[in-house]
């Protein structure tokens, strides 16, 4: 199944949910992910394992609290 852009806003569940998507059938060619956490360790490992990167990372000046945004991208 081919999906042009996946936006994830779970708030630190972001490892959870991800483990249960069927990422061999899947084509995703952008994945964003907005989170409240500053450290996505864990979520930049599962995305190297399945061949994307996170290649940007940013704090927008207009997201509330502690929101973080991050795109992958496959390699």
């Amino acid at each position: 199944m081919k999906i042009d852009l996946l936006s994830i806003d779970i708030e630190g569940m972001e490892p959870d949910v991800l483990r249960c998507l069927p990422w061999s059938a899947l084509d995703v060619r952008f994945v964003l992910i907005e989170t409240d956490k500053a450290d996505l360790r864990k979520v930049d490992a599962f995305f190297s394992v399945h061949g994307y990167a996170n290649v940007s990372a940013c704090k927008p000046a207009s997201a509330p609290g502690h929101a973080h945004r991050h795109v992958f991208l496959p390699l």
